[in-house]
């Protein structure tokens, strides 16, 4: 994070939910100069994408024209309120979610090398 000074206000949702309203928020989003979107998600290690959160995700991925992709990011520490920050680039992709399915990787990759391999194909940087 490289102003916490800008992330120094927290949004509680939690009373919304009673009303049935579920927000959703998206980690990471990138598109590609070829407009290909790479979607991220971090979770705690042993959480998974699901439910709305994940029906939006896809329906993002799968309704773009370009394609594009969702990553499940797993990390280990546990985040409250801003009070430390998690390296995402040595976090692992645990899944990724493109061609209208969920791949699961039992080999993951950190995400800095699995956006290496995913510039290959895609040109995120120049």
């Amino acid at each position: 994070m490289k102003n916490k000074k800008f992330y120094d206000l927290y949004m509680d949702f939690g009373g919304l939910r009673d009303n049935g309203i579920f927000p959703c928020d998206i980690d990471m989003l990138y598109k590609c100069k070829d407009n290909y979107l790479i979607i991220g998600e971090a979770k705690l290690k042993g959480y998974h994408i699901k439910g709305l959160q994940e029906q939006v995700l896809t329906n993002i991925v799968d309704g773009h024209k370009d394609g594009g992709v969702v990553m499940e990011i797993e990390h280990t520490e546990r985040v409250q309120d801003g009070a430390k920050s998690v390296n995402v680039a040595n976090c692992l992709v645990r899944r990724a979610y493109f061609n209208r399915k969920w791949h699961e990787y039992e080999n993951p990759l950190k995400v800095l090398r699995w956006l290496k391999e995913l510039n290959a194909k895609h040109r995120i940087s120049q």
